[in-house]
Protein backbone atom coordinates (compact mmCIF):
# COMPACT_ATOMS: atom_id res chain seq x y z
CA UNK A 1 0.00 0.00 0.00
CA UNK A 2 3.00 2.23 0.43
CA UNK A 3 6.52 2.39 -1.54
CA UNK A 4 5.36 0.84 -5.14
CA UNK A 5 8.69 0.11 -5.62
CA UNK A 6 10.41 0.65 -1.98
CA UNK A 7 9.76 1.69 1.36
CA UNK A 8 12.21 2.68 3.66
CA UNK A 9 11.31 3.23 7.59
CA UNK A 10 14.25 4.85 9.70
CA UNK A 11 16.31 3.45 7.65
CA UNK A 12 19.93 4.58 7.11
CA UNK A 13 21.08 4.03 3.10
CA UNK A 14 22.30 4.98 -0.15
CA UNK A 15 20.70 4.08 -3.01
CA UNK A 16 22.55 4.58 -5.91
CA UNK A 17 22.16 3.68 -9.87
CA UNK A 18 18.63 2.01 -9.50
CA UNK A 19 15.28 2.26 -11.51
CA UNK A 20 12.10 3.03 -9.98
CA UNK A 21 9.96 2.77 -12.75
CA UNK A 22 6.24 2.18 -13.07
CA UNK A 23 5.32 1.31 -9.26
CA UNK A 24 2.28 1.54 -7.90
CA UNK A 25 1.24 2.29 -4.40
CA UNK A 26 -2.53 2.80 -3.24
CA UNK A 27 -1.45 5.09 -0.35
CA UNK A 28 2.03 6.61 -0.27
CA UNK A 29 4.83 6.81 -2.53
CA UNK A 30 4.52 4.74 -6.00
CA UNK A 31 8.10 5.19 -6.79
CA UNK A 32 9.60 5.10 -3.24
CA UNK A 33 8.50 6.45 0.47
CA UNK A 34 10.90 6.94 2.77
CA UNK A 35 9.96 7.63 6.48
CA UNK A 36 12.63 9.55 9.15
CA UNK A 37 16.09 7.92 8.44
CA UNK A 38 18.71 9.11 6.61
CA UNK A 39 18.95 8.03 2.98
CA UNK A 40 21.01 9.19 -0.16
CA UNK A 41 19.80 8.87 -3.74
CA UNK A 42 22.17 8.68 -6.45
CA UNK A 43 22.23 8.26 -10.13
CA UNK A 44 18.24 7.22 -10.04
CA UNK A 45 15.29 7.50 -12.01
CA UNK A 46 11.75 7.54 -10.94
CA UNK A 47 9.94 7.29 -13.77
CA UNK A 48 5.89 6.40 -14.46
CA UNK A 49 4.81 5.98 -10.99
CA UNK A 50 2.05 6.14 -9.42
CA UNK A 51 0.23 6.62 -5.56
CA UNK A 52 -2.51 8.79 -4.27
CA UNK A 53 0.34 11.04 -2.57
CA UNK A 54 4.04 11.26 -3.74
CA UNK A 55 3.44 9.60 -7.05
CA UNK A 56 7.66 9.41 -7.65
CA UNK A 57 8.53 10.28 -3.76
CA UNK A 58 6.80 10.76 -0.44
CA UNK A 59 9.03 11.78 2.47
CA UNK A 60 7.29 12.11 6.02
CA UNK A 61 9.42 13.42 9.36
CA UNK A 62 8.24 13.18 12.68
CA UNK A 63 9.34 15.83 14.95
CA UNK A 64 12.35 14.70 16.94
CA UNK A 65 13.68 12.69 14.76
CA UNK A 66 16.72 14.00 13.00
CA UNK A 67 16.47 12.98 9.09
CA UNK A 68 17.11 13.48 6.06
CA UNK A 69 16.57 13.04 2.08
CA UNK A 70 19.05 14.01 -0.48
CA UNK A 71 18.88 13.17 -4.49
CA UNK A 72 22.11 13.89 -6.69
CA UNK A 73 21.95 13.44 -10.31
CA UNK A 74 18.41 11.58 -10.53
CA UNK A 75 15.18 12.21 -12.78
CA UNK A 76 12.11 12.23 -10.95
CA UNK A 77 9.75 12.11 -14.52
CA UNK A 78 6.33 11.54 -15.76
CA UNK A 79 4.87 10.23 -12.50
CA UNK A 80 1.29 10.56 -10.89
CA UNK A 81 -0.51 11.38 -7.60
CA UNK A 82 -3.78 13.37 -6.83
CA UNK A 83 -1.17 14.98 -5.20
CA UNK A 84 2.47 15.86 -5.42
CA UNK A 85 2.98 14.14 -8.68
CA UNK A 86 6.84 14.52 -8.70
CA UNK A 87 7.35 14.64 -4.74
CA UNK A 88 5.24 14.84 -1.34
CA UNK A 89 7.03 16.22 1.68
CA UNK A 90 6.42 16.97 4.93
CA UNK A 91 9.32 17.53 6.42
CA UNK A 92 10.24 18.87 10.32
CA UNK A 93 12.91 20.39 8.69
CA UNK A 94 13.33 21.38 4.69
CA UNK A 95 12.29 18.91 3.03
CA UNK A 96 14.77 16.53 0.04
CA UNK A 97 17.65 18.69 -0.73
CA UNK A 98 18.57 18.00 -4.53
CA UNK A 99 21.71 18.34 -6.38
CA UNK A 100 22.10 17.87 -10.20
CA UNK A 101 18.29 16.85 -10.34
CA UNK A 102 15.82 17.22 -12.92
CA UNK A 103 12.00 16.82 -11.31
CA UNK A 104 9.78 17.25 -14.57
CA UNK A 105 6.26 16.29 -16.47
CA UNK A 106 4.92 15.33 -12.97
CA UNK A 107 1.27 15.31 -12.97
CA UNK A 108 -0.61 17.16 -11.72
CA UNK A 109 2.30 18.63 -10.21
CA UNK A 110 6.20 18.43 -9.93
CA UNK A 111 6.38 19.22 -5.58
CA UNK A 112 3.66 19.46 -3.07
CA UNK A 113 5.80 20.52 0.22
CA UNK A 114 9.43 21.84 0.87
CA UNK A 115 12.26 21.02 -0.68
CA UNK A 116 15.79 22.24 -0.81
CA UNK A 117 17.03 23.46 -4.18
CA UNK A 118 21.17 23.25 -3.77
CA UNK A 119 22.04 23.98 -7.46
CA UNK A 120 22.46 22.73 -10.93
CA UNK A 121 19.08 21.14 -11.12
CA UNK A 122 16.32 21.47 -13.99
CA UNK A 123 12.88 22.29 -11.57
CA UNK A 124 10.06 22.42 -13.77
CA UNK A 125 8.43 24.95 -10.99
CA UNK A 126 6.15 27.78 -11.69
CA UNK A 127 5.89 29.62 -8.91
CA UNK A 128 2.18 31.79 -8.31
CA UNK A 129 0.50 28.76 -9.74
CA UNK A 130 -1.55 27.54 -7.25
CA UNK A 131 -4.22 25.79 -8.90
CA UNK A 132 -1.61 24.06 -11.11
CA UNK A 133 -3.60 24.98 -14.56
CA UNK A 134 -0.24 26.39 -16.21
CA UNK A 135 -1.13 30.08 -15.85
CA UNK A 136 -0.33 32.36 -12.48
CA UNK A 137 -3.67 34.66 -12.66
CA UNK A 138 -6.45 36.16 -11.16
CA UNK A 139 -7.39 32.52 -9.34
CA UNK A 140 -3.95 32.06 -7.57
CA UNK A 141 -4.60 35.60 -6.70
CA UNK A 142 -8.04 35.07 -5.05
CA UNK A 143 -6.14 31.82 -3.77
CA UNK A 144 -3.17 33.83 -2.01
CA UNK A 145 -5.38 36.54 -0.83
CA UNK A 146 -7.55 34.03 1.19
CA UNK A 147 -4.88 33.40 3.18
CA UNK A 148 -2.78 36.82 3.02
CA UNK A 149 -1.27 37.78 6.13
CA UNK A 150 -1.03 34.13 7.82
CA UNK A 151 1.92 32.49 9.28
CA UNK A 152 2.65 29.27 8.32
CA UNK A 153 3.29 26.45 10.51
CA UNK A 154 4.29 23.59 8.27
CA UNK A 155 4.40 23.73 4.48
CA UNK A 156 2.06 26.18 2.65
CA UNK A 157 2.09 26.28 -1.06
CA UNK A 158 1.33 29.89 -0.71
CA UNK A 159 4.63 30.51 0.81
CA UNK A 160 6.58 30.93 -1.99
CA UNK A 161 9.87 32.29 -0.51
CA UNK A 162 9.37 29.91 2.33
CA UNK A 163 9.87 32.04 5.13
CA UNK A 164 7.00 30.83 7.18
CA UNK A 165 4.76 33.86 6.88
CA UNK A 166 2.48 34.53 3.69
CA UNK A 167 3.49 37.91 3.10
CA UNK A 168 3.74 41.20 0.42
CA UNK A 169 7.16 39.15 -0.63
CA UNK A 170 5.38 36.29 -1.61
CA UNK A 171 2.92 38.56 -3.45
CA UNK A 172 5.71 39.72 -5.09
CA UNK A 173 7.05 36.57 -6.22
CA UNK A 174 3.39 35.59 -7.67
CA UNK A 175 2.97 38.68 -9.55
CA UNK A 176 6.37 38.59 -10.96
CA UNK A 177 5.22 35.57 -12.30
CA UNK A 178 2.22 36.51 -14.14
CA UNK A 179 0.66 34.91 -17.38
CA UNK A 180 1.37 31.44 -18.86
CA UNK A 181 4.16 29.26 -16.81
CA UNK A 182 7.45 28.06 -19.48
Amino acid sequence: SDGGNLLLFRASSVVAECEFNDGVAINDGGGIKVVNGFVDMIDCNLEGNGANTGGGAMYFETVGEESYFNFLRCEVIENSAKFGGGFWTRPVGSGPALISTTVCENTPDNFFGPYIDLGDNTLCVCLGDLNQDGEVGGIDLGLYLAVAGTECENYCPEDFNGDGEISGGDLGILLSNWGFCP
